[in-house]
């Protein structure tokens, strides 16, 4: 079984190749000025694409009879998780940019391109707009504003079904898990029986503030915000997903360098305390949803790598019984893993309309 797996970033596209039962990650950079040119990510398509299919060639792997191809799923409307077949609705969303723009947004279109080459199906897994959410947890106190579901549903989803299968002895599907993604954004979320019911639209601000996002926010704070700094709305989005958070505050997006100056500088240690006390915080409020019965907290993303702030968030949380680190990400791995359970027969792809 030979699987290709395609994850578009901002100015990169990590790719993966499953064959003879090992995978192989790599990751290709866009940093010509060609691409760099290229405003709207879906007119990156065709740079893209004949980046992947030169690294292919020139490293003896396109000749590969691929069985699938597969990638990281896009703002589409929002679906229940799972693995999605290609079609020409996905295709169609994509382009336009049915949920808004981003990288991932690519990542079916690319997909159908090579799986038209290697003549086999295309697939998506777990896209960032997977709404399994309770209808309880979306209403708020304005009858039109609905919270919304959007976060790091592919990684979730995979070290959930990890820890539930390798650690618990249980299937995702009779778990309950509540799995904080740590990264430049911040997405916490409750899974209840292979459902995410639960969980803070980190993309957009809601939940903690992150690295570079703003987090939840004070309504009369940030209509003074908007008001003295003559901001606009387009302009507070960028704001919100890309200027705030510890980069607002401190200046610096290298968790590293906050580390180091923790102990030296009271201010930083202030809004260290205030970043984690945020996080966990969130976590309480979903134990607190699921009435105590959870089997185990899954911390992941790339500040789980940190022991510093591990260490620190498990303070606070050292009356559970299991919390378990999976630092960094496994989009790659989801990917292919989805594309396997389909090629076995274990799981059917669904449609998506």
């Amino acid at each position: 079984m030979n699987i290709l797996a395609i994850d578009p970033g901002s100015t990169s596209t990590k790719i993966g190749i499953f064959s003879n039962d090992k995978l192989m990650k790599y990751n290709i950079e866009h940093l010509d000025e060609e691409f760099i040119k290229i405003v709207r990510v879906i007119d990156q398509e065709v740079v893209r694409f004949n980046n992947i299919k030169h690294f292919l060639v020139e490293n003896n792997l396109y000749n590969l009879k691929f069985d699938a191809v597969v990638a990281r799923g896009g703002l589409l409307k929002p679906i229940e998780g799972g693995v999605y077949q290609v079609n020409d609705k996905i295709l169609n969303d994509l382009k336009c940019g049915v949920n808004g723009e981003h990288p991932a947004n690519l990542g079916g279109i690319l997909a159908m391109r090579f799986a038209k080459i290697y003549d086999c199906k295309a697939y998506i897994v777990d896209p960032p707009v997977i709404d399994e959410m309770w209808e309880i947890a979306k209403i708020t106190g304005i009858k039109d504003i609905l919270r919304k579901s959007k976060f790091h549903a592919l990684n979730h989803k995979e070290v959930a079904r990890r820890i539930a299968i390798n650690e618990l002895g249980k299937k995702y599907e009779e778990s309950t898990l509540i799995v904080a993604h740590l990264g430049g954004g911040i997405t916490i979320g409750l899974h209840k029986n292979g459902k995410v019911v639960d969980v803070n639209n980190g993309l957009d601000g809601d939940g903690p503030f992150a690295v570079e996002r703003a987090g939840g926010l004070p309504i009369d704070g940030l209509i003074d915000f908007m008001e003295k700094n003559n901001i606009s709305f387009s302009q507070l989005k960028r704001i919100i997903s890309k200027e705030s958070g510890i980069f607002s505050l401190l200046k610096t997006k290298n968790m590293k360098d906050v580390e180091k100056l923790y102990n030296t500088d009271n201010y930083v240690k202030t809004v260290v305390e205030a970043f984690v006390y945020n996080i966990v915080k969130e976590i309480g409020s979903l134990y607190a949803a699921a009435c105590g019965l959870v089997d185990a907290l899954v911390i992941t993303g790339g500040l789980a790598k940190s022991e510093f702030f591990m260490s620190k968030i498990k303070e606070y949380l050292k009356f559970l019984d299991k919390i378990f680190i999976v630092p960094g990400e496994y989009e790659i791995e989801a990917l292919v893993n989805g594309a396997i359970r389909v090629l076995k027969g274990e799981e059917d792809a669904k449609i998506y309309e």
